[in-house]
């Protein structure tokens, strides 16, 4: 596949780009983590925006931003050091208040190293952060003219901390200054970080995740503490699925759920 760094509409309105897997982004072992992989879907997303003029420098004029508020990925491989995944990724019609978006990576035979849903609200500030209807700015973006490809994908149950769901470890963190975006909270990607960091160091020298569902429900702040759990069904590691939340509290001793996910880990010799 032909490598593009910068990216470039495609005549069925997919928005293309390519990564290089850099050292200073690779794991101890020399591949790329579930982090890696958002973080150049974060890229992609925001180059595609900016490419039709809805990036967040233009959107802040407006006292507009946009949100990820759920992503599910499926991942196939990891890429190595020096590889260069090609992500593709294009807009769906609206599914109620949602920006639905598909990015799917591949390597360069043209494998599929991952794909990803996410669902997207555009807020408006001016009006207390509140949800505007999204068919304007997802017909600038254009659809693939495939059927399929086009339609706005289900919104799949919502994540839940069950009964049975017995609690493994918690620990308090805050969100530091390199944390914040350019929306001025918390990057999603961070809320993944912090989950990730409580799955036991020897778990994660044999296994990467294969799956992630997450939510995203609250913006927190660097004054929220952040109170981050893991959960298995067998209240340990010896497990595949872990559900993780978030509860934030703010500055006057306020308690919410921040994020809520969901992942399924797989040994590290069948994801790469």
């Amino acid at each position: 596949m032909v490598s593009d760094f910068t990216g470039h509409m495609d005549d069925n309105n997919v928005f293309k780009q390519s990564f290089r897997l850099s050292a200073f982004d690779c794991t101890r072992y020399n591949v790329a983590d579930l982090v890696w992989y958002l973080q150049i879907m974060q890229e992609i997303a925001s180059t595609h925006s900016e490419f039709l003029d809805l990036g967040a420098a233009e959107l802040n004029k407006k006292g507009l931003e946009w949100v990820i508020l759920r992503n599910i990925i499926e991942v196939n491989r990891y890429a190595k050091w020096k590889e260069v995944v090609h992500l593709e990724t294009w807009a769906h019609h609206k599914y109620k208040l949602f920006f639905p978006r598909t990015i799917v990576g591949y390597d360069d035979d043209g494998n599929k190293l991952f794909e990803s849903t996410s669902f997207w609200a555009m807020l408006n500030r001016k009006r207390n952060f509140r949800p505007i209807p999204p068919k304007p700015y997802l017909d600038l973006y254009g659809y693939p003219s495939n059927e399929e490809d086009s339609k706005a994908p289900d919104y799949p149950a919502k994540i839940s901390i069950d009964e049975d769901d017995k609690l493994i470890t918690n620990r308090t963190v805050s969100s530091i200054y390199d944390d914040i975006d350019v929306n001025m909270h918390t990057n999603n990607i961070s809320y993944v970080r912090w989950m990730m960091s409580l799955m036991d160091d020897e778990y994660r020298n044999t296994h990467k995740v294969q799956f992630i569902d997450t939510s995203w429900m609250q913006q927190t702040y660097t004054s929220d503490k952040n109170n981050v759990r893991n959960y298995s069904k067998t209240g340990s590691f010896d497990s595949s699925v872990f559900k993780f939340d978030i509860e934030k509290e703010d500055t006057e001793g306020n308690k919410t759920i921040s994020s809520i996910a969901k992942m399924k880990w797989e040994t590290s010799d069948k994801l790469l």
